[in-house]
């Protein structure tokens, strides 16, 4: 379609049309107007709408997207032909405060579900019994791919579309379907409104933002003037998730398109980051601590606050930004259970040729502590079964806040 009148003509032609064809007995030749002709008949009528905010997802016809709603107030509000009306879709109802508004409906969403919250995806018995029909593709897997949305009940939610797809082609990879909505949260994040990239850093990093939020963004309403705001926009639209007050990447398929979205060279520092990334993994496998040192330096130095840490899990933070492109090659985990406790990162390489490793972080210790503790704990072990007689490396990086320094130690076991 190339304008929206074509768009609303199309969809009304196809009503006169479907009315015309249904009731024979009824002359409409002097009447076109499809309201005056669906009163005419005398008849209920159940209209269902699915993806009826397409134009607003797909930032189609914005000059005209009020007549839209219009034509859907005109349509089926107080009109006596309406049995019911049925409307899916990504994004709630723009309502407006005056008594011609659309507040007609009865709305449940992602944030607001008390009836509806397991028909939003599938739940987590369903994905094990489709895995297990599957059987090619791990539940593990799809959990760690898919799963990370949550309804009001606290029951967690998966993406239908990508699950289905993963078992399908028998393999777990970002079947998200980038629309104009993920250019604006790029927007967000280059030009860091009200500190958003920030944020996003920071549940990269797999942490959560402490953050209330009540009010939903809807179809029709103008661009996010506030955080809230704009988090609920990313919330409706699938990008995070939202449960009892905390908000977080939901999944490892959204973190992939964060990720990629913080690769954009218009994101100044951070792109370097990113760069500096694959010349980092480059010097842990190699055993190169001087450099590994170095690139942790210049970060440290960078004006970006989230990477001003000033704790443990907060240098926990940079390390993963720091070590983003080894998430290409490796499957990298966070305070995974390891042998006798909890390794603070384990990268484990999807190729066969390269070379696992653990790594531990320590603040005001030492690097032979931290080595001393991967041996002790056994955090290995577990890699030294599955790599057989390839090298493994255990690494240890220590921040020194008094002196505001970095040390790394790299040992092959």
């Amino acid at each position: 379609m190339k304008s929206y009148d074509d768009y609303i003509d199309n969809i009304k032609d196809d009503l006169r049309k479907s009315i015309i064809e249904t009731f024979t007995n009824i002359d409409f030749t002097e009447d076109k107007n499809i309201y005056n002709m669906l009163e005419k008949t005398n008849e209920r009528f159940v209209f269902i709408f699915d993806e009826w905010d397409y134009i607003f997802n797909n930032n189609l016809f914005k000059e005209n997207q009020n007549e839209f709603l219009e034509f859907l107030r005109n349509l089926l509000k107080d009109q006596p032909y309406v049995a019911l009306a049925y409307m899916t879709g990504v994004l709630p109802i723009k309502k407006y405060s005056t008594g011609s508004s659309l507040n007609m409906f009865d709305e449940y969403t992602m944030l607001q579900d008390p009836l509806y919250g397991d028909y939003f995806g599938f739940t987590e018995g369903e994905v094990k019994k489709l895995c297990v029909l599957q059987n090619m593709v791990s539940f593990k897997e799809i959990s760690d791919w898919y799963n990370g949305y949550v309804n009001e009940e606290g029951e967690k939610i998966y993406n239908p579309r990508s699950v289905v797809k993963a078992l399908q082609n028998e393999k777990c990879i970002s079947y998200w379907t980038n629309t104009g909505a993920m250019n604006e949260v790029r927007d967000y994040l280059k030009y860091n409104i009200l500190d958003v990239r920030d944020d996003v850093i920071k549940m990269v990093s797999k942490g959560q933002i402490d953050i209330t939020i009540e009010e939903e963004f809807r179809a029709g309403q103008e661009a996010p003037k506030n955080k809230e705001e704009i988090y609920s926009a990313m919330i409706v639209l699938g990008f995070l998730s939202y449960y009892d007050g905390y908000l977080k990447i939901p999944n490892k398929e959204l973190m992939k398109e964060f990720e990629r979205a913080l690769k954009d060279e218009s994101f100044g520092y951070v792109s370097e980051i990113i760069k500096d990334s694959r010349r980092i993994l480059k010097a842990t496998v190699s055993g190169d601590t001087d450099s590994v040192v170095e690139i942790l330096h210049d970060i440290h130095n960078s004006e970006i606050p989230i990477l001003q840490y000033n704790d443990e899990n907060s240098l926990a933070c940079v390390i993963t930004l720091t070590y983003l492109s080894a998430r290409d090659t490796y499957r990298v985990e966070r305070e995974e259970k390891t042998g006798k406790g909890y390794a603070d990162f384990t990268f484990n390489p999807r190729r066969k040729g390269d070379t696992a490793f653990v790594l531990e972080l320590k603040r005001d210790d030492t690097v032979e502590n931290a080595i001393k503790q991967i041996k002790e704990k056994e955090y290995l072990n577990k890699f030294i079964k599955e790599q057989e007689e390839k090298n493994i490396l255990a690494v240890a990086i220590c921040y020194d806040s008094k002196k505001k320094e970095h040390s790394c130690k790299i040992e092959k076991i």
